[in-house]
């Protein structure tokens, strides 16, 4: 069955792609999505579960039988992800890859996805046949891929691998990601490292440019002198689709989290583990663990290290940090414990919506006056929220918990949205930004205030957003928050209020819809079902697809529904424009 298996991946590896594959989990924001809903996990680590059985010295007391157990003691546990790691030195690249075709099958019947781990950063088993000489001791004393591999050895049997590995499987629906490696960094070039991530990144959505793609990493920490900046520029590349940290007895990874709040992706716990000899009570100690990340820091994702469902060792634990039956007598209460979680997590779909952008200026630049519950001095007073600079900022006091900023903004304007720039937008840690707070509108600068949005900020967005269906019409405006972040200081380097854009269908941007504006429905007209003609005469026609209805192709028309559209915003001129057309 091995030898037809591969046969098969020689002969159709090179097949193109037959559209999106089924049960896709694709990355928006911070969350993960399937079906257009937030998807958060509990998962688990079985390092070698694709080569469970595989009689070739790499894991010699398992059999095939341990991948069904395993895998359906995760299943039973409430998990939605396995990471393993899919490589073998010492098998060949299609014998490989036709064993992890086995496992995510196996993984599909579980109802389980699997992230691929495509070598390993260590000399274990689990890496393409013949890079046994890249690894090799670093000035710190551990033997790791080294350097040259990273500097271009990784052409020579790793990228053979990793294309025959992703042109194969690019259309099963048990892939959640490709992973670069586990933990893989050059500790010795950030610049090779970087440039060795996004050639590999490009080159598997150049395959296959639907499943996710992660690098593995333990931590941005874990290569030396890596700074924050640097890490934005890292997973600003738009192939990289998620983040990892690592974390065991403890380890806080507030570089991960501060990049992720930035480049605004999700990041996941990929391996967490915990000995009893440090920590004591391991169950509490890893609850306690994933209620600060998962809950508190917006991790997406939970997978404790070295799983085992079977009563006996095979070889693939972790007798110290690992989650297993034979060594750790907590077994059952730590199963009990993620179950709980599983289900509260797998049970959170609420929809997820593409990010949106409140149309306008920032009309704060325009305030007057400014009151505040606190201020921590006259350097940092409220109408540095609104002087157009992050450099600068207001901050409360620490009196209280609860703080709030509210503006004048000289006059009645027509508000879009809200975007607050907060501490991490300045340049500082993203513990300080808030993690909870209120956007709220009122007759005066005293309220009484009417709260417009609840916002929950908890992955700490340096810039987070709040767009209204509808847009108001307002002068005053209070931003009030309830969760400052790591401590009860409010920082807020900027409080933008969004606003004043010209009507949608003012098309001579004068103001107001009227007679004068009418001409562009008119050049623009396609009618139903006929896209619009584009640009005309330096007139672009999606501003005329006013109406947006369900008769609309892909790429828009204007018909009659559209002119209703125009209609129903017509004022004339100088007239009061409906808030509905903004």
């Amino acid at each position: 069955m091995w030898f037809l298996r591969a046969a098969l991946v020689m002969l159709l590896g090179a097949a193109p792609a037959g559209g999106v594959p089924a049960d896709l989990v694709t990355a928006e924001g911070t969350e993960f999505v399937r079906d257009g809903r937030a998807y958060r996990f509990i998962g688990v680590n079985i390092r070698g579960l694709v080569h469970y059985g595989g009689g070739d010295g790499a894991l010699p007391y398992t059999n095939v039988g341990h991948i069904d157990e395993n895998l359906a003691g995760a299943s039973a546990m409430g998990c939605r992800v396995v990471r393993v790691f899919a490589a073998n030195k010492n098998i060949t690249h299609a014998h490989a890859v036709n064993r992890l075709g086995y496992a995510l099958d196996k993984a599909d019947e579980y109802g389980l996805k699997l992230i691929v781990a495509l070598t390993d950063f260590y000399p274990t088993p689990f890496h393409p046949q013949g890079d046994d000489g890249y690894y090799t001791m670093n000035p710190w004393g551990w033997t790791v891929l080294n350097h040259d591999w990273f500097a271009g050895g990784y052409q020579n049997n790793y990228l053979p691998y990793v294309t025959l590995a992703v042109t194969s499987h690019k259309d099963h629906p048990a892939v959640f990601s490709w992973q670069l490696g586990n933990e893989i960094a050059d500790q010795i070039d950030a610049d090779t490292f970087d440039a060795f991530v996004h050639t590999m990144a490009s080159t598997i959505k150049s395959i296959d440019a639907h499943h996710m793609v992660s690098i593995g990493m333990l931590s941005l920490a874990h290569i030396p002198g890596y700074t924050q900046q640097r890490g934005v520029a890292l997973f600003s590349d738009p192939n990289l689709d998620f983040l990892t940290a690592h974390s065991y007895n403890g380890e806080t990874r507030t570089i991960d989290f501060s990049v992720r709040s930035t480049v605004i992706k999700p990041i996941i716990m990929s391996e967490m583990g915990c000995s009893a000899d440090v920590v004591g009570d391991r169950v509490a100690f890893m609850d306690a663990q994933l209620n600060d990340f998962v809950y508190g820091q917006g991790a997406r994702g939970f997978m404790h290290w070295g799983y085992q469902a079977q009563s006996y060792d095979i070889g693939d634990g972790d007798n110290y940090y690992g989650f297993d039956r034979y060594a750790h007598p907590d077994y059952d209460a730590m199963y009990a414990m993620y179950q709980g979680h599983a289900a509260v997590l797998n049970a959170y779909d609420e929809p997820v919506e593409p990010p949106q952008s409140p149309r306008g200026r920032n009309v704060a630049l325009d305030a007057i006056a400014w009151d505040a519950d606190t201020s921590y001095s006259s350097t940092y007073s409220g109408d540095k929220a609104y002087d157009g600079l992050l450099s600068t900022k207001w901050t409360s006091t620490d009196a209280t918990a609860d703080h709030w900023l509210a503006l004048d903004l000289g006059q009645e304007h027509v508000i879009t949205g809200y975007t607050l720039q907060l501490a991490g937008a300045g340049g500082e840690w993203t513990i300080f930004n808030w993690k909870h707070y209120l956007l709220q509108t009122g007759p005066s600068l005293s309220g009484p205030w009417a709260t417009a949005f609840t916002v929950d900020n908890t992955v700490q967005l340096n810039s987070p957003t709040s767009v209204y269906d509808v847009p108001v019409r307002a002068r005053y405006v209070r931003t009030y928050v309830d969760d400052c972040g790591v401590d009860d200081y409010a920082r807020l380097p900027e409080f933008e209020v969004i606003g004043d854009p010209p009507p949608r269908a003012d098309f001579d941007t004068d103001g107001d819809v009227d007679l004068a504006d009418f001409p562009v429905m008119q050049l623009c007209f396609s009618g139903p079902g006929v896209a619009h003609p584009g640009t005309v005469g330096g007139t672009d026609c999606s501003g005329a697809d006013l109406e947006h209805g369900d008769d609309d192709p892909e790429d828009g028309d204007v018909d009659l529904l559209d002119v209703a559209a125009f209609v129903e915003c017509l004022v004339g001129p100088n007239g009061d424009v409906p808030l509905e057309c903004y």
